[in-house]
């Protein structure tokens, strides 16, 4: 049986990184964690590439051939691998993620889908006010730009096709009811009831 493809998705300072190190302690077998563009060398240089402000001169096609580029090496390299091996991978950001910062999704073949996505509402002025200090060029962009991310996320929630993977948690409760949250959803699946602590 293949494994199991986990991803949480949200605006910075959500509690993405929080809540995938809260199930690495509550999921048997201990699942693996990866992040878009922080698990392999090439995704590392890319996000901090594009976190640069000479990244407004570079042509979208450009852009999006390094995300490309880079994703598809955390696919070969790790999340595909671990799969094959029947191993529960959790991600931090995926394609959502593209799709709600940049408004679409650079194509990759065989490009694994996730089985189950957590989206962490948070507003705008939370972000703001947790992340003051040293925000880079995309944290620093304005709210309507940030209105703009939380529309697209909420069209992927909305989205009819992903009414079964995508599931809302509210960012602003507490981290126990972030994790309380997500337990109660990997439980209600059965597929994934083996891995509850």
């Amino acid at each position: 049986m293949p494994g199991y493809f986990i991803t949480i998705e949200g605006i910075d300072g959500c509690g993405k990184t929080t809540l995938a190190e809260s199930l690495i302690e509550y999921l048997r077998p201990k699942p693996v964690v990866f992040s878009d563009l922080g698990s392999t060398s090439m995704g590392r240089m890319t996000r901090n590439l594009i976190t640069k402000d000479f990244m407004d001169e570079v042509h979208e096609d450009s852009f999006f051939d390094m995300i490309r580029i880079a994703r598809k090496e955390n696919i070969d390299n790790n999340i595909n691998p671990a799969l094959k091996k029947n191993k529960t991978v959790i991600c931090d950001r995926w394609q959502d993620s593209t799709y709600a910062y940049q408004g679409k999704i650079p194509v990759i073949p065989d490009c694994p889908q996730p089985d189950l996505t957590f989206y962490i509402t948070f507003p705008y002025h939370l972000m703001v006010s947790r992340k003051h200090k040293n925000r880079d060029r995309i944290e620093s962009r304005s709210q309507e730009y940030y209105d703009q991310v939380l529309g697209r996320y909420d069209e992927i929630v909305n989205d009819p096709e992903n009414a079964s993977r995508v599931v809302k948690i509210n960012g602003c409760t507490s981290k126990d009811t972030i994790l309380d949250k997500a337990l109660s959803e990997i439980n209600k699946r059965k597929s994934l009831k083996r891995m509850y602590k």
